[in-house]
């Protein structure tokens, strides 16, 4: 059985987000009709809980290191012929020695390998059909031996478009932290949303709103999508903002930035209103996919998320401001760049502090909650956030603050 590969950009695509490609030309705003061919082989109507686990562990832990021992990847990923492990087969694993396959019970001490191991399940379908796989507690899941990104921390925000072939399909899991859960959920059309992780700034009711928002766009075709455009706003208070969206993979995911600005410098919601509606649309030559995201409020004085395009790829990120709850015209103020620990949000990690009337309280986000422990892309995500909160505000560049939080407060603590 061959193996897919794929490439290190659409991985890239689908983990930080595409980059704008040159505007192609823009659909009119109407709906349009799906062409026959994204009608496909029938799917089974109800999600599909993958259970029935066989499980091998648990296995010896090897830290953050990018890559370590791993004997199944020559046994079955690398090897190009159909493997299926059964219950009591053994595995010789470094540092473990004999390792064996055995059911998930339960009763027993199986459920330990879920914190560190491999999980096998077979799915028998009656015919070929297109799903959106959703999982917490892997690092990767092979479907039918192509990879699929994981969700490490059990954030709930998986969703990617898996093909299952008529017959007997495998699913292969890599095991981390317990609590493992992989849901088939039937697609239903070409183009579906990720809800779950989706970007927005607030609406600072003193400012008014022009900024970026972007959302997870799936094509579940086995074909490329191109010519595609993302539209946002169009309703009385909020422009009909239209941009570009990069060629989509097949089975991929893209991150899409998209642009939010208030009509003539206006507000789009009422003193008492805490969110307003943001409707969404993407239009492609073969139809159109719609949403209806809601923007929330900060009010004077509270915390307030802004985003910008990152000049690393692209993307569209975000940061969290704790402002002073007053601000003086020509006055500069001190800023505290302040460095979320594991799992904590930029908005969490601004809203700890008291306001300060010296100084402005601003968190970026590592990319992710988890993100790069502040290296790497993670530095450069903070980086960036300076630069873009010194342009922003009125900010005294000789009273810059670092600090942070757990592994914020490692990364702080040994900054020059």
């Amino acid at each position: 059985m061959g193996r897919s590969a794929i490439p290190p950009v659409l991985l890239l695509c689908a983990v930080l987000g595409c980059a704008s490609a040159p505007p192609p030309a823009v659909l009119p705003p109407k709906a349009i009709a799906a062409t026959p061919d994204v009608a496909d082989a029938p799917t089974p109507e109800p999600p599909i809980e993958v259970g029935d686990w066989l499980v091998l562990g648990p296995l010896p832990g090897w830290g953050r290191r990018p890559f370590a021992p791993n004997p199944l990847a020559e046994q079955y990923l690398l090897s190009g012929e159909a493997w299926a492990p059964k219950e009591g087969d053994t595995v010789t694993w470094p540092r473990n020695g004999t390792v064996t396959w055995r059911r998930l019970d339960s009763g027993d001490d199986a459920g330990r390998a879920l914190r560190n191991g491999f999980a096998f399940a077979t799915l028998d379908l009656p015919a070929a059909g297109r799903f959106i796989l959703e999982g917490k507690g892997t690092t990767v899941t092979w479907v039918n031996g192509d990879p699929v990104v994981g969700d490490v921390y059990h954030k709930g925000r998986l969703r990617v478009p898996v093909r299952l072939r008529k017959g007997e399909n495998h699913i292969l899991a890599r095991a981390v932290r317990g609590g493992l859960q992989v849901r088939l959920v039937p697609a239903e059309g070409p183009i579906e949303f990720n809800l779950r992780d989706v970007m927005l700034p607030h609406h600072r009711e003193d400012v008014p709103l022009d900024s970026w928002g972007a959302i997870p766009v799936l094509n579940t075709l086995d074909r490329w999508i191109t010519g595609a455009s993302i539209q946002a706003g169009g309703t009385d208070h909020i422009e009909l903002m239209t941009e570009p969206i990069p060629p989509l993979a097949p089975l991929g995911v893209c991150k899409v930035p998209f642009r939010i600005r208030c009509r003539d410098g206006g507000h789009p919601v009422a003193a008492e209103d805490k969110s307003f509606e943001l409707p969404i649309a993407v239009r492609w030559e073969g139809g159109s996919a719609t949403t209806t995201l809601r923007v929330g409020v900060a009010r004077q004085g509270q915390t307030y998320v802004e985003t910008f395009i990152s000049g690393i790829d692209g993307s569209v990120q975000h940061y969290a401001v704790r402002p002073p709850p007053r601000i003086d015209p020509g006055w500069e103020y001190a800023l505290i760049l302040t460095l979320h620990g594991a799992g904590v949000g930029a908005h969490g990690q601004a809203n700890a502090y008291v306001p300060k009337d010296w100084a402005f309280v601003v968190a970026p986000t590592n990319r992710r909650s988890f993100g790069f422990d502040w290296e790497d892309w993670g530095r450069l995500d903070a980086l960036e956030v300076l630069a873009e909160v010194q342009k922003r505000y009125p900010i005294d560049r000789d009273r810059v603050l670092l600090g942070g939080h757990s592994m914020g407060d490692t990364v702080s603590g040994t900054s020059e």
